[in-house]
């Protein structure tokens, strides 16, 4: 189905597709197929509507509204600007680390492309498109210089492209480098912007772990013995790399030293852990959160926190928790875990109830573990977007690199909630357990400026 193309395009278990981007036509300018609209909020009169041209983006909310248009939200007076002139819908819009630009994929009749919104400027600043791909997933590199673009064709494999941003204004062909291929395909930046920590064909025969430059595709220094993980991460200092291997039938979360920096020698922390693992650094920290430690069916089940160098270990959760989310200073883990089950009160395995979620959301409890204290803040359960739950919580590892739930100052996630007889709602749910709601629609992405 077109509107699930990060589904799609993500998966493990799914042959997705692949191959060599031929041209890709990038168009810029004010208003090119995106036109803004603003719309005040509920409380507030229209000429408090911000001017465009001036626009301060510091924690506006971006999302998908009802009609599938790009658009961003000002929690505080609710006012709304859409980008977009219908015919098309737009997919998880990730903010720039400057925090004045969006870029999302969309898809219209035929095509899929991305598009990259300057919000404060109020007008379409580029158009990253091409006949032969498809693009399901995208990242801004730390400096805001590139958009790594993973993408499709009819080759059944993933591609990842880098995008030059100002060639790509400037329109140089060589804007674009295909940098490799894959199925599935991972990736984190380096924190120097000119580097990406690939993980290629998960638990296959060319399974790849290991840093490779951004102008041209090149391992030299691979991981020994890739295992069952998904998205890999480098600690905020760059000191540290973290993945998972396979040592004969074990499987180990390993932390070494960045290869990018120096020789990586033997592992400086690992644990043993079972089936498919995710992990996360804690912002500000050397501290490694890891899920699905003891779970052989997924990552799903409790988290434990990791301290680098020297090897402590102690449980943040032992919920069955499915995604979870570090607050960007660091202080609190966020976790949805899975609720009981209203028929009979029984956990459901969450790959069972992910895979329900054409017939019925399930429920998903919402909590707030305070690392330093070990307070945890029970926020209630709630029921998400099919968007959100079949789309963006598998790979959350990889999303929430990209795509941030937390609000700038750490205090409130914002969550797509789906109501009774409605589509989803924009929900912020405090650190103190209360919430409230914005606007109606999916997938959001709170800007971190």
């Amino acid at each position: 189905m077109r509107d699930e193309p990060q589904a799609r395009g993500l998966s493990l278990a799914s042959a997705v597709l692949a191959a060599v981007l031929a041209n890709v036509a990038l168009a810029a300018g004010a208003g090119a197929g995106v036109t803004p609209v603003v719309e005040p909020g509920a409380g507030g009169p229209e000429s408090l509507a911000p001017t465009l041209a001036t626009r301060d983006t510091a924690g506006l909310v971006a999302f998908v509204d009802a009609a599938g248009s790009l658009a961003v939200v000002d929690p505080d007076t609710l006012e709304v600007t859409v980008f977009g002139s219908g015919g098309s819908r737009a997919f998880f819009p990730a903010w720039s680390h400057d925090g004045t630009r969006v870029a999302a994929v969309v898809a219209g009749p035929g095509s899929t492309w991305v598009e990259v919104v300057d919000v404060a400027r109020g007008e379409l600043a580029a158009v990253v498109s091409a006949s032969d791909r498809e693009p399901v997933y995208l990242s801004w590199s730390p400096d805001d210089g590139h958009l790594a673009v993973l993408a499709g064709t009819p080759a059944q494999d993933l591609a990842l492209d880098i995008v030059d941003l100002a060639k790509a204004l400037g329109g140089d062909p060589a804007a674009r480098t295909t940098l490799e291929h894959g199925q599935p395909f991972y990736w984190a930046w380096s924190p120097t912007g000119r580097s990406v920590l690939v993980h290629r064909d998960v638990l296959g025969g060319s399974a790849l772990v290991g840093l490779s430059p951004i102008d041209a595709f090149e391992v030299a220094r691979p991981l020994p013995s890739p295992g069952a993980f998904q998205a890999p991460a480098i600690s905020g200092s760059g000191r540290y790399v973290a993945y998972a291997r396979r040592d004969l039938a074990e499987g180990r979360v390993v932390v070494v030293d960045n290869p990018e920096l120096s020789e990586a020698g033997a592992p400086l922390v690992e644990v043993v852990h079972d089936g498919l693992v995710a992990f996360a650094w804690r912002p500000g920290h050397e501290h490694l959160s890891v899920q699905g430690v003891a779970d052989t069916r997924g990552f799903q089940g409790p988290v434990v926190l990791l301290e680098v160098p020297g090897g402590d270990a102690h449980v943040l959760s032992s919920d069955e928790v499915v995604a979870s989310f570090w607050s960007p200073d660091g202080r609190w883990l966020a976790t949805l875990s899975l609720a009981d089950d209203e028929e009979g009160g029984r956990r459901v395995h969450a790959g069972a109830a992910l895979l329900r979620v054409q017939a019925r959301l399930p429920v998903l409890a919402l909590r707030f573990v305070e690392v330093e204290s070990g307070r945890v803040v029970d926020a209630g359960p709630f029921q998400l977007s099919r968007a959100f739950l079949s789309q963006y919580l598998p790979f959350f590892d990889q999303y929430s690199r990209s795509h941030s739930l937390w609000s700038p100052d750490s205090t409130a996630l914002v969550l797509p909630v789906v109501g009774r007889g409605r589509g989803p709602m924009l929900t912020v749910v405090g650190v103190d357990g209360t919430s409230r709601e914005l606007v109606r629609g999916d997938m959001p992405a709170w800007n971190l400026r």
